[in-house]
């Protein structure tokens, strides 16, 4: 039996050769067919609905054009796949179109997946 994972959640874009499904093959026995796309500011606003804001009290606020409301940065969301449930937009990208000062929060869990780990690797190993 094949198991797919399709959603048109980004059909709404005015970039028409961004909606483009492509299939890969997970296994031999399940294909899974992602649907990914890219935005810069412009186009942000409207394409996922927002989550709610769960911040803890104080003087926080919220910014217009979110992620990507600094000038230079890139973001792409898709289903992945990776929530239990749902088929809400669950993996994101962010890019800066020069080098930028970076940081990452990881697990403390001994397990850790390879994404991870590599994340971490490359964080210690980096000039910026």
């Amino acid at each position: 039996m094949m198991n797919s994972c399709y959603h048109t959640h980004f059909s709404s874009l005015k970039l028409p050769h961004f909606f483009t499904p492509k299939s890969f093959v997970a296994s031999p026995r399940r294909e899974l067919r992602v649907l990914a796309m890219a935005t810069t500011t412009d186009e942000a606003s409207g394409n996922i609905s927002a989550a709610p804001i769960s911040l803890p009290e104080g003087s926080w606020k919220q910014v217009a054009g979110g992620v990507t409301a600094a000038k230079g940065f890139k973001a792409a969301g898709m289903y992945a796949g990776l929530r239990a449930s749902g088929k809400k937009p669950d993996l994101a990208l962010v890019t800066c179109d020069v080098d930028a000062v970076a940081a990452g929060v990881f697990t403390m869990n001994v397990v850790a997946a390879a994404p991870v780990v590599y994340c971490k690797k490359v964080l210690e190993t980096s000039k910026t």
